[in-house]
């Protein structure tokens, strides 16, 4: 979970957190697990900051925020600790807290909001002039788009420059040219079923599946969604987490960084004359969560859900023709079947190797400022196709793509699905939970959280600690006291023994604990959840 700064805490709550003074019992306060301690690795600190915060203990959230950043040390755990230090008036130790996620993560949209908060603050007098200048110094830079160095020798707090980020050279792996596979580009099937049959199949798993874009062209098509329902509704703009069923809608001029330039505001009711009338203004259309409130789209993700063991979200895309470039090109965290339900819209894909599989916002570009991608260096696209109603295409997670719709008649409204089979951990619109990640990084990290969260603590270091007692209990080697070169420099011997004892310490994890059931057992949990919630929509 991320946290904004603004939300953190309400004025009450901090002042009385700023009052409190007495040891805290941490076990009055709901949320923290028993025996919490800051010190030890063993627990998610992040999710212990976020209860007390909640609870209105920021001194003690604080502390926990700074166990998270040692234990975890992702850019999440130090963006919440520098929010945390912010509404605790530690504002140069809040900066470089920022700093360090920011360092981690470098085109988070979420730590850079929160910089331009504590930058706010610091341009508005709400920050001693002593701290405001410092915090400047530290932060002017990223939030111009370069990547600040927050550190100085000697642990002074003076900054010192970093270097400006130059997409250009940054990016010259995404326009390197690539040498792509000669299969098959597009198949025909007869029916839905025959198209079902063939995205169940060992072919296309071992062929196209997170590998390489498809264009299907299905008789009939593999959803009964329709353009005359969309133009007929009358849409609620923006959605909120606790609204997340209704029929939302929000309006894109061809980049994802501006959600809105037509003054619209949640919960403004846009009604088709209103939407006719974005489309005619060159805006693309949006509809989040379409499964939750038409039952055709919910029936489709359930039968993907069945064969893939994944969940799967959808959104509804439309524009109008005439359109020079629909969205700009960018990559998505989810591999995503594209269904044209009316209309034609061009489609080009570049399936990049280093891209592909993009697991965190690291390999995600065209979204951020600093990661648009240069059209004109992209090269040829590995597939351009005009989809025309009924046509499905595949693209694979991380596959560069871009939209169109050039050459064709304003009047003539494109309108498609675009149907994300989640494998990197997303929202479950139905229970504004989180699902799980389904990637192997994820998995081996032990956590199946419901909040995505990357920490370890939950299934992982339990069960290296069970087997570790096993071990010492039954192999001689693990009672041995330590090399003698172990404080000797370059020491081998010890490091060597280390080795050795831990590959059988991965086979004890793996085969002597329950580690890979409780892994297993959370995720059908969460899966069977979701799929209820879809079989109860169709």
């Amino acid at each position: 979970m991320q946290l904004r700064a603004a939300a953190l805490l309400s004025a009450a709550c901090l002042a009385c957190a700023l009052l409190f003074t007495a040891a805290l019992d941490f076990g009055t306060v709901s949320g923290l697990p028993s025996g919490y301690a800051y010190g030890e690795g063993r627990f998610d600190h992040n999710s212990a900051g976020i209860a007390l915060d909640t609870a209105g203990h920021l001194e003690e959230a604080i502390l926990a925020f700074k166990s998270s950043t040692k234990y975890t040390g992702d850019a999440n755990s130090f963006m919440n600790y520098g929010v945390a230090l912010m509404r605790g008036r530690k504002f140069v130790a809040s900066a470089k807290a920022m700093l360090s996620a920011h360092e981690i993560q470098p085109y988070s949209k979420d730590v850079k909001d929160n910089i331009k908060d504590l930058l706010g603050t610091s341009a508005r007098g709400g920050m001693p002039s002593g701290e405001a200048a410092e915090v400047t110094a530290l932060l002017e830079g990223v939030a111009a788009g370069k990547a600040a160095a927050a550190k100085k020798k000697g642990g002074g707090s003076e900054p010192t420059k970093g270097s400006e980020l130059k997409p250009s050279a940054n990016l010259d792996h995404v326009y390197a040219k690539e040498a792509w596979p000669d299969t098959p580009r597009e198949m025909s099937f007869g029916s839905r079923a025959e198209f079902m049959v063939y995205i169940a199949s060992a072919e296309f798993r071992e062929t196209y599946f997170e590998k390489l874009p498809v264009v299907f062209h299905v008789t009939g098509g593999i959803n009964a969604y329709s353009y005359e329902k969309v133009m007929r509704t009358h849409w609620v703009f923006g959605m909120a987490p606790e609204e997340s069923h209704h029929r939302n809608i929000h309006f894109v001029p061809g980049t994802f960084r501006i959600m809105n330039k037509l003054g619209y505001n949640f919960p403004d009711e846009i009604s088709p004359r209103q939407l006719r009338a974005a489309l005619e203004a060159n805006h693309t259309m949006i509809s989040h969560g379409v499964q939750l409130y038409e039952k055709s789209v919910a029936s489709m993700c359930h039968d993907l859900s069945k064969i893939f063991d994944r969940v799967a979200n959808v959104n509804a895309y439309m524009a109008a023709g005439g359109l020079d470039s629909g969205i700009n090109i960018h990559n998505d965290l989810q591999c995503v079947y594209i269904v044209q339900l009316h209309g034609r819209k061009r489609w080009r894909t570049w399936p990049k190797a280093h891209m592909l599989l993009a697991t965190n916002d690291n390999l995600i570009f065209g979204k951020d400022e600093g990661k648009e991608l240069d059209p004109s260096r992209i090269g040829e696209p590995y597939i351009e196709t005009l989809l025309a109603k009924d046509d499905v295409l595949y693209i694979p997670r991380g596959c560069l793509h871009t939209t169109d719709t050039k050459g064709i008649p304003a009047s003539e409204h494109s309108l498609h699905l675009t149907t994300g089979v989640e494998a990197v951990q997303t929202l479950d619109y139905s229970t504004n939970k989180n699902i799980p990640a389904f990637t192997m990084d994820t998995l081996l990290q032990g956590s199946t959280r419901d909040d995505g969260s990357s920490a370890s603590a939950d299934q992982f270091l339990p069960a290296y600690m069970r087997a570790l007692n096993s071990l010492a209990q039954k192999d001689v080697e693990f009672r041995k006291s330590v090399p003698s070169d172990f404080l000797q420099p370059g020491g081998k011997l010890w490091k060597a023994k280390a080795k050795e004892l831990m590959k059988k310490m991965v086979d004890e994890i793996w085969d002597g604990t329950d580690f890979a059931d409780d892994l297993v057992d959370h995720y059908k949990t969460r899966l069977v959840t979701w799929r209820k919630a879809m079989k109860k929509m169709c």
